[in-house]
Order: structure tokens, then C-alpha cells, then sequence
């Protein structure tokens, strides 16, 4: 039997969903592959999960608020907290990766080290996945770098991507503030990044793209959290643009949108410094 917080037996139904609830989680942790409703766990992850069932630390920011009515206000406080006790408390071991762990085979070497980007260039047949997949690796090693260089090589361990074919929270990778952090003591707040990427054989410069309804709402409830980093790629040159919080950004006047089953946006180069993008070097 499995027993509420009020000592009382669950349901057989209650246990299930949180069992589905669970794996669904590890699908998103990128610990097991779920092909149609069964799970199998992925080559290399059984120390992982077994870090994380032997684990006895807890979090204990929600424990007050059980019980009672809460604000909105009260769970906004808690959240930052979470992630500073996920980034500062937990072993960083646990969250250990390097770039051919998150990126499928292939993917990592021939984007960062070789010709994929030339093949993804003259390739018919290539598809906005193909193209997506290589704007991810390319900001993920960025990321990766960016902290490595400001010192932070526990943080840059723990940078995820996120977005999978079954589920995309709105974003595609998680990472975390670092040096840009206006104080040192908001290093470990994380970064959440939508990366939006296009390819072209001469160098074409796009000031634009498009957010889904879903990627615009999660960018109005994280604000100054959420990042969309814009990158265009030739065979001559990679150029990438970082906008925080473009819902900010529009309410000033500072980008364009045009609502369109989500939002186009648009934004004036001269406001925007390109940003020199990194490659992962060991």
C-alpha cells in the first residue's frame, strides 16, 4: 500500500498516474526512451538513477505551504529558491554530461568538428528538425563554453537540452546565468532558451522569427529567465543575437510582433549587438 500525507491508503488509479507521472518525467530527463507506452532505460543511466533513489536530501521550500491557501506571489518566491537549491545543493556528479551524451550520435562531432552544417547547406532533402537540431548542439557548447570560461564548470555540467519530439516546455535548453548574472549571487539562476535557427549557402541576416502560442506564454510567466537566442548560419560565418525576455522587449517598443498563431517578432539590428558565439573546446 502507498499512503497519503494523511496516513490513508491511495487509490489503485492514484498510484498508476503518479507511476505514468514519473516515467514521464525520466522520458523528459532524458533517462528512459518511452515507444508506445513502454519505457526502456537509456545505455549508461542506471548509475544516474540510482544516484538519485539513493539521494536523501529534500527541499523543503513547499513544506509550509500544504494545508492552506497560497498566492501565486508565495510560489514565484519558492520557484527561485528551487533552482538555487537544484544548482548549489545537489552533487553536481549527478548532473555530469558532455556534448555527445545530450546530442544523438553524429549530431555533436559533425556539427561543432565537420561538414554537417556544409551538408545541412546543400541539402534538399534536410528538414526544419535537421536544421533545429543543429542550432541546439551549436547554443548548447556556447552555453557550455560561457561558463566553463567565467570559472563555472560545475554549472556547465548541468546544462540540458530539454526539448524532445514527445514534449517541449517552450524552450529548448536549460542553462544558467553565470557571469551575467547582475549579481554574483544569481550565478545559478537558470537560463531557459528557445533557439531559433536559420541556414542559407551566402549570408543572409533575418531580424525575425516566430514564437508558438505555447513558447510566448512560457516567455511572459519566466520574463528576465527566458531568452531567445536568434542564430543565422552560412557556409562563411555563424551569427547569433540574444533577446532576454521578449515579452519585455515588445511592451517597450524595442521589438515588433504581429500576433499569428503565436507571435512573428521582429527586431532592429542597430539595438541588438551580435554576441560571438563559442565552440566547445575541452
Amino acid at each position: 500500500l502507498i499512503f497519503s500525507s494523511k496516513n490513508k491508503p491511495r487509490s489503485k488509479g492514484d498510484v498508476i498516474r503518479y507511476a505514468g507521472d514519473i516515467l514521464d518525467y525520466m522520458v523528459i530527463a532524458s533517462l528512459l526512451v518511452e515507444n508506445h507506452g513502454y519505457f526502456k532505460m537509456k545505455p549508461g543511466e542506471f548509475d544516474t538513477i540510482n544516484n538519485f533513489t539513493t539521494d536523501k536530501s529534500w527541499f523543503d521550500g513547499y513544506d509550509n505551504l500544504y494545508g492552506r491557501n497560497f498566492t501565486t506571489q508565495e510560489i514565484s518566491t519558492q520557484e527561485i529558491k528551487w533552482y538555487r537549491y537544484v544548482s548549489s545543493s545537489l552533487d553536481a556528479n549527478k548532473f555530469k554530461s558532455n556534448l555527445a551524451d545530450i546530442i544523438r550520435p553524429g549530431d555533436v562531432v559533425d556539427v561543432i568538428f565537420g561538414d554537417r552544417i556544409s551538408w545541412l547547406i546543400n541539402n534538399s532533402d534536410r528538414t526544419t528538425k535537421d536544421i533545429g537540431n543543429v542550432g541546439e548542439a551549436l547554443i548548447f557548447a556556447h552555453e557550455k563554453m560561457r561558463l566553463k570560461l567565467g570559472g563555472m564548470e560545475d554549472l556547465a555540467n548541468k546544462i540540458k537540452i530539454v526539448d524532445t519530439p514527445a514534449y517541449h516546455p517552450g524552450y529548448d535548453i536549460e542553462s544558467y546565468e553565470g557571469n551575467d548574472a547582475e549579481s554574483p549571487d544569481d550565478a545559478d539562476l537558470l537560463r531557459l532558451i528557445e533557439v531559433k535557427t536559420t541556414i542559407s549557402k551566402q549570408r543572409i541576416e533575418l531580424y525575425s522569427f516566430h514564437m508558438s502560442t505555447h513558447e510566448w506564454i512560457v516567455a511572459k510567466s519566466h520574463r528576465q529567465r527566458y531568452c531567445v537566442y536568434r542564430l543565422m548560419i552560412s557556409e562563411s560565418s555563424k551569427t547569433l543575437f540574444i533577446l532576454r525576455d521578449p515579452v519585455g522587449l515588445d511592451r517597450e517598443d524595442i521589438i515588433s510582433t504581429i500576433p499569428r498563431d503565436g507571435m512573428d517578432v521582429s527586431f532592429p539590428a542597430e539595438k541588438f549587438r551580435p554576441t560571438n558565439l563559442l565552440e566547445w573546446k575541452n
